[in-house]
């Protein structure tokens, strides 16, 4: 990744050269500048979805620790982000950057715990902010940036019981806040480098819902940079044994209207996260009093089925500080289970986190240099495309206008009765005409087009094999059964995972195996093996193209 990041080091720098010699550069010097330093930071990946999806609980859950706060009320009261780093006191490890000046104090947990909630005095105190940062040592963050959004539509202060409790004042400054959280959600999801897109439980009905919200909130959509996770399945006792056939029904609704495919991950983090804050002992003590105090799982699913009345079957809350829905899952699979490590082993495949973090670690951990260098160039070049479509067009209705307007003077000058025997009016004239601005039109708009061309050159390279080549993967492990051993092999060689194989990719092997491929898109009984073998035959094709024009 190294080598590509250079060359786009390197073509940001003469465009940024270029831009200090144009008529643009008051107006875009300093963006280019900010581009360049962007290439050097880590990945920003946004985790977005409407108000109360489960972003704040998924972000805790795959950070292992209650940062994001979570709550029955809207709680996401500011933009979060969290980085790789350590804070320079631990007791206050929130960096809170402000909006009036961009000025930042070091906050503790308790700051932090102010913010919760919807009342006039959190709103007051979040109105101010314009960012958090969490600094952490976690290696999950290491070559991303993660950012926690308030979601869209939101509801901050839309309480039915608080319209008659509270002033105009508070809504007023609800309404203000909540048209600040969904425009910062949905600027940060457009231009972050990639997204990962949390929906609650969607059944049939909400399909459509779903996919116009997701396509609200990502403007750059591709399934390269882009995850969709189906938050609190825990919340529906209809929904838990079928989540995967929804999140698969997801998946085609987003294949089907976006053409692309985007995977779909159902989850319970509410779930992952008493697994992991809870030890087996705890759970084990746990799993011994439900089984002593109901004697038949009937009499267990009478009580779960309303935390009022679980209550006076126990003499300590088995639940302690843990959502009701997400004990009334985890209490089943315990008493149900005939150990506790089938239980827990269960409780894990509900959770969803062992595939999630897989996807996340092939999405987004390992590729984050790359996603970055991509947004970069895809960012460029609609910078240049503006430039090219709008900028150069005013530039050369500015020159018209100027010419126009100094051949008006000097007619003016030049049909006064005394301009003959007025020196000074020559003199005028010339100075009008010897000081107009000089036409670069034609220059620029050929520099402009060699830098659009340098940078389509980086997109349209390695940046776009790389994305091609990751797609190529993902479909292949879907649909793994439809392949050889052999076949699994050749195509995990072609498409990158074992580099050492690809000296074997000669001219005569490419050609060979080319023509089967193609032949593989015409025969095959498989939809799914037709459409990967396409992509198969049009990477052999390009690498043909590559390796003989090395040989020529």
């Amino acid at each position: 990744m190294a080598g590509i990041q250079q060359e786009i080091a390197e073509a940001l720098t003469s465009l940024l050269e270029f831009i200090e010699q144009s008529p643009w550069k008051e107006k875009y010097y300093f963006q280019i500048q900010k581009m360049i330093s962007r290439l050097e930071t880590p990945c920003v990946l946004a985790v977005a979805g409407r108000v109360k999806a489960g972003k704040s609980s998924f972000i805790n859950a795959l950070l292992g620790d209650d940062l994001a706060m979570v709550g029955t009320t809207e709680t996401t009261a500011t933009i979060n982000y969290f980085r790789y780093g350590t804070p320079p006191d631990p007791r206050k490890p929130i960096r809170c950057v402000r909006d009036s000046d961009g000025s930042s104090t070091w906050e503790s947990r308790e700051f932090l715990d102010s913010l919760q909630g919807n009342s006039l005095e959190v709103l007051q105190r979040s109105r101010g902010i314009r960012h958090l940062e969490f600094y952490l040592e976690n290696p999950k963050l290491k070559n991303i940036c993660l950012v926690d959004t308030p979601g869209t539509n939101a509801l901050v202060g839309d309480d039915g019981s608080a319209h008659e409790k509270v002033s105009r004042e508070f809504f007023q400054m609800a309404s203000e806040l909540r048209e600040k959280h969904a425009q910062e959600t949905l600027t940060i999801s457009s231009n972050a480098d990639a997204l990962i897109y949390i929906t609650g439980p969607v059944a049939d009905s909400g399909a459509t819902e779903f996919l116009n919200d997701f396509q609200g909130v990502q403007s750059h959509v591709q399934s390269s940079n882009t995850l969709a996770v189906m938050a609190k399945i825990d919340m529906d006792d209809n929904l838990l044994p079928r989540r995967k056939d929804y999140a698969g029904h997801l998946e085609q609704v987003l294949s089907t209207h976006l053409n692309l495919p985007i995977l779909v991950l159902p989850v319970s983090a509410g779930i992952q996260r008493v697994i992991d804050s809870r030890s087996e002992e705890e759970l084990g003590r746990m799993r011994e009093q439900l089984l002593a105090i109901f004697k038949t799982f009937d009499d267990l699913d009478f009580a779960l089925s309303d935390e009022s009345i679980f209550t006076q079957f126990t003499s300590e809350p088995l639940n302690r500080n843990m959502p009701w829905r997400v004990f009334v899952v985890i209490a089943r699979e315990l008493y149900c289970a005939r150990s506790l490590e089938e239980a827990l082993d269960t409780l894990r495949d509900i959770a969803g986190f062992r595939e999630l973090l897989t996807a996340l670690e092939e999405h987004f951990f390992r590729r984050g240099e790359f996603l970055r260098c991509f947004a970069v160039v895809r960012d460029v070049l609609d910078f240049l495309y503006a430039l090219n479509q709008q900028e150069w067009y005013r530039y050369c209705e500015n020159i018209s206008r100027s010419v126009a307007d100094a051949g008006e003077f000097i007619d003016f000058i030049m049909s006064h009765p005394n301009y003959s025997r007025n020196p000074t009016a020559e003199k005028l004239r010339r100075f009008i005409k010897d000081n107009l601005p000089a036409d670069h039109s034609a220059e620029l708009r050929q520099q402009i087009q060699e830098q659009i061309s340098r940078f389509e050159n980086l997109r349209d390279g390695v940046l776009y094999r790389n994305n091609r080549d990751f797609d190529g993967l993902q479909q292949l492990n879907r649909h793994r059964s439809v392949f050889s051993d052999e076949e699994f092999r050749e195509l995990n060689i072609l498409w990158g995972v074992y580099p050492e194989g690809r000296s074997a990719l000669t001219r005569e092997y490419c050609t060979r195996r080319l023509a089967c491929w193609n032949t593989a898109t015409l025969r095959s009984r498989s939809l799914e093996k037709k459409k990967i073998a396409a992509m198969v035959a049009k990477s052999y094709a390009e690498l043909l193209n590559e390796l003989s024009e090395k040989q020529s």
